[in-house]
């Protein structure tokens, strides 16, 4: 059966005929509704997966360009539908902890089908966002990085650590290793220069163990 367009909503059913009767089929009255084939599909779209931190909540921050002629959209984790038919173009999603990895894709919607985003799925990892240890705070080695913000070169001190083992590390948010020494100590007042320089702009954290004894801060890059 055809029609001059979209959108028509009818009523069917169908009737068999002999000598002695007729019988309606079984299934009772089925309703349609004629499709729109002369529309357009939504139009291609980008779409980005940030790692962040709210506070010591770890997040992926999932935000995509406006697809033309799209009504909603649907947000895929691994495979999995998570938000459907939304119509924003940025999503939140938050995980209990750090160091999960998932994929991820959009797919734009109207009443003549479906686009997924151009750029195919993608896949971020959700960072560390663990409160930090004060270092202030019960620090008998007096620890201090400095300066904090920097462009990328600190100086670390600590006192009363002659002939102690001390490590330092670098990590960014997704807990990966940028910088990692180990020494001991040959002063009782000791100092390194930290360079990141390289690295971009951003949080990073700084773990510095002596004699087994953790101390973590947040580092800031500008």
């Amino acid at each position: 059966m055809s029609f001059s367009g979209g959108g028509s909503t009818n009523n069917y059913y169908v009737k068999a005929n002999n000598s002695v009767g007729s019988t309606n089929n079984s299934n009772g009255v089925l309703s349609t509704t004629s499709p729109n084939c002369s529309g357009t599909l939504p139009g291609a779209f980008i779409l980005t997966a940030t790692p962040q931190c709210s506070g010591t909540s770890s997040q992926v921050r999932l935000s995509w360009t406006v697809s033309a002629n799209a009504i909603n959209y649907d947000v895929y984790q691994d495979g999995n539908l998570i938000a459907p038919n939304t119509i924003n173009t940025q999503v939140i999603v938050s995980f209990s902890g750090a160091g999960s990895t998932n994929n991820y894709y959009v797919k734009a919607n109207n009443s003549v089908g479906s686009t997924n985003n151009s750029n195919g799925t993608l896949s971020a990892t959700s960072p560390n966002c663990n409160p930090l240890i004060v270092i202030d705070h019960n620090n008998p080695f007096e620890i201090k990085v400095l300066p904090n913000p920097s462009s990328g070169e600190y100086f670390l001190t600590a006192n009363n650590i002659f002939n102690k083992e001390i490590s330092i590390e670098i990590l960014n948010l997704l807990g990966q290793q940028l910088y990692y020494t180990e020494r001991k100590a040959l002063t009782y007042n000791f100092n390194h220069t930290i360079d990141i320089k390289n690295s971009a702009n951003g949080i990073y954290f700084i773990r510095i163990t002596i004699e087994g004894e953790l101390y973590i801060k947040r580092l800031i890059k500008k």
